[in-house]
């Protein structure tokens, strides 16, 4: 099964295995694969996948989609180990060998055709989506009280104000594959 990991730290332990047919991706509620990060569009692409085969295609986001650091315009096949970025977001496609036994001239695209052709409903939704993708707090955070400056009326003692941050304390739901879907860490 193909699956997607996220490459960069604020993301750090978060995948999700990728089923058969067109995925959805962006920060709206409406999508099957949720990135909530301001640089990600509300409906920023889709992802068409069909077995081995892994297309990723642009919804007319802002802020583009990029493979291997190149801007895609419609669409672009995507293979093992590439990278995708969404926005400012940074996937990884991993994909597992197949044997050639089980190879097939059927693509993503012709399936995906032949499924419009027929006026198909889209494919059921695979337990474990829609799957939510947050970016956690930094560990240096904490740090970065340490050079606000001195209290007005003390200059000789540092102080430290009291933390507005009320998602300190919150845990960030974490999501990983799993064998056929995408769960929940928390």
């Amino acid at each position: 099964m193909p699956k997607l990991v996220f490459t960069q730290p604020e993301f750090a332990g978060q995948s999700c295995g990728l089923r058969d047919g067109i995925i959805t991706i962006g920060r709206s509620r409406r999508n099957e694969i949720i990135i909530e990060e301001n640089s990600v569009s509300s409906d920023h692409g889709d992802l068409l996948v069909h077995n081995q085969e892994v297309i990723v295609r642009e919804r007319g986001s802002r802020n583009g989609i990029f493979v291997n650091g190149v801007r895609i315009q419609a669409q672009s096949g995507v293979t093992h180990g590439q990278t995708i970025r969404f926005g400012r977001v940074e996937v990884r496609l991993d994909l597992e060998p197949v044997p050639d036994e089980n190879a097939t001239d059927i693509t993503a695209m012709h399936a995906s055709r032949r499924l419009r052709g027929k006026g198909a409903a889209p494919a059921p939704a695979m337990p474990g989506f829609p799957a939510r993708f947050l970016p956690q707090r930094p560990a240096s955070a904490d740090h970065a009280m340490s050079s606000l400056p001195l209290r007005p009326n003390d200059s000789s003692s540092p102080t430290t104000p009291p933390s507005t941050d009320h998602t300190a304390n919150r845990k960030l739901p974490v999501v990983t594959a799993t064998a056929d879907a995408c769960s929940w860490m928390v």
